[in-house]
C-alpha cells in the first residue's frame, strides 16, 4: 500500500510527510510505500490529537 492511498494518511497530506515505523525514516506521501507510519505533528489539521496512529 502507498501512503497516498490510506484514508487516514490523507488527513495529514497538508503536512507533506510521515514517519515509517519500519524504517524510522520520513516517507513521501506521493510515492514511497510504507504499511506502518506515524503522522508528523501532534495535531491534525482539524485540531485532533494524532497520538501516533498508524494507517488502517
Amino acid at each position: 500500500m502507498n501512503c497516498k492511498d490510506c484514508v487516514f494518511f490523507k488527513t495529514f497530506a497538508s503536512f507533506d510527510g510521515a514517519i515509517c515505523r519500519a524504517t524510522s525514516q520520513p516517507v513521501d506521501p506521493l510515492a514511497k510505500a510504507c504499511d506502518k507510519f506515524i503522522p508528523q505533528g501532534r495535531f491534525s489539521e482539524w485540531g485532533e490529537e494524532t497520538g501516533g496512529h498508524s494507517c488502517r
